[in-house]
């Protein structure tokens, strides 16, 4: 990223820096690029209609400065800003966004991941001039330089140094700045400071109640602390503002679950399963299974294993799984037909031998049973399960 001009008086600015303008429709690309020359700061006003084609330029070029639609093609703005957070070289370029509406959501993650400005459509010059000059006012402050030394230092793990700037601004800036606060919290955690950590946490989330990094920090620490009920409350936050993650959204109808709201538990891992990426699903969708299995809500269970067989047929671990919640609710003839249409696919698979023997013992028919076993150790004559219950059957038998 190039390096920022100061504001100074405004005779003394000279069109130097670079903006990328996002925005899907040419008219408002029109408007924008008029009203950016028009301030006298931009040398150049490169433009693309899409999120993506943002994200290659981004890559390829240098701005000092994005302004995004929240609502693009392929990849929205709001993402758009969360790919460059997560990149070392991009994380730091400011973001204004504009839109023809808002809503919660957006505003949260628009801050979450440090936007700069947000702007309602239709907005006039001197709008987006005052939001302009604000933005590159905010980035060379020295509270804004402060903080992104700071945040470096907790990266490489420097969190007594860290400590004592955050400590610094406190003293001569403000003590109730969420940003900061949620720094602080990052800072105390790598310091081992585990209850001091919830407590900035808390006052961050006081703060700023839709500052999605503060509230997910709080809610892993606040389960740390044996609060589960607190963390299930902030997690909840995260959900209604949208921004909860699949594997925290999992985690989330776990706690539910063992906290006794068993159907709201249920309902939070359906929706992470029908939410994931075809990418997440099978991973996603297995854990909530096996969440299903552990609190024996094995119908439930049933359910999602056969869903996710359907999107991903012939995996192995899909078949031995969904045989196993049907053996539970004793649907054996079901479970059969599951375990025989697997081995179709892996003859010579010995765990789905040996789960069918546990079907059979299940049923009472010892002589399948050790037929199923005796299939399972030709397959892995190492395999200590199976050797152990032939022996104990034998065992049996002979006494």
């Amino acid at each position: 990223m190039s390096t920022h001009v100061a504001m100074k008086d405004k005779d003394a600015v000279k069109p130097t820096l670079r903006v990328l303008v996002v925005e899907k429709h040419q008219k408002m690309r029109n408007i924008l690029r008029r009203m950016l020359h028009q301030t006298g700061y931009f040398q150049d006003v490169a433009e693309t209609a899409d999120g993506e084609e943002g994200w290659q330029l981004l890559r390829e070029s240098t701005f000092d400065l994005v302004i995004a639609n929240t609502n693009l093609p392929r990849l929205s703005g709001i993402s758009l800003l969360e790919r460059c957070h997560t990149d070392e070289t991009l994380k730091d370029i400011p973001f204004i966004f504009i839109a023809g509406e808002t809503s919660r959501e957006d505003l949260a993650k628009a801050v979450a991941y440090h936007a700069y400005d947000y702007l309602l459509i239709p907005f006039s010059f001197s709008m987006i001039k005052n939001r302009i000059d604000s933005t590159l006012k905010r980035l060379n402050s020295p509270g804004e330089q402060l903080y992104r030394h700071t945040e470096k230092m907790i990266r490489e793990g420097h969190f007594e140094e860290a400590l004592q700037r955050i400590e610094m601004y406190e003293t001569y800036y403000s003590s109730s700045n969420v940003r900061w606060l949620n720094l602080k919290g990052e800072c105390l955690m790598g310091l081992g400071m585990v209850e001091e950590a919830a407590s900035a946490l808390e006052r961050a989330v006081e703060v700023c109640n839709v500052y999605l990094p503060a509230l997910k920090q709080n809610a892993d620490i606040q389960e740390k602390l044996g609060n589960t009920e607190r963390s299930m409350e902030l997690l909840k936050e995260v959900d209604k503002l949208g921004a909860l993650d699949m594997g925290r959204k999992i985690h989330l109808g776990q706690l539910l679950i063992k906290a006794g709201s068993t159907e709201d538990g249920i309902k939070m891992l359906r929706n992470a399963m029908h939410q994931a990426s075809p990418e997440e699903q099978e991973e996603f969708g297995m854990q909530a299974a096996e969440i299903m299995m552990e609190s024996k809500r094995y119908e439930e269970a049933e359910k999602m294993f056969e869903s996710l067989l359907e999107s991903r047929p012939k995996t192995l671990a899909i078949y031995n799984r969904l045989g196993i919640a049907l053996r539970q609710q004793g649907k054996y003839r079901k479970a059969r037909e599951y375990y025989v249409e697997a081995l179709k696919y892996y003859p010579d698979d010995p765990v789905i031998y040996y789960n069918l023997a546990i079907l059979y013992l299940a049923q009472k028919d010892r002589g399948n049973a050790v037929r199923y076993l005796q299939n399972a150790v030709k397959r892995d004559a190492e395999f200590q399960e199976a050797l152990d219950l032939l022996s104990k059957i034998g065992e049996s038998v002979n006494g």
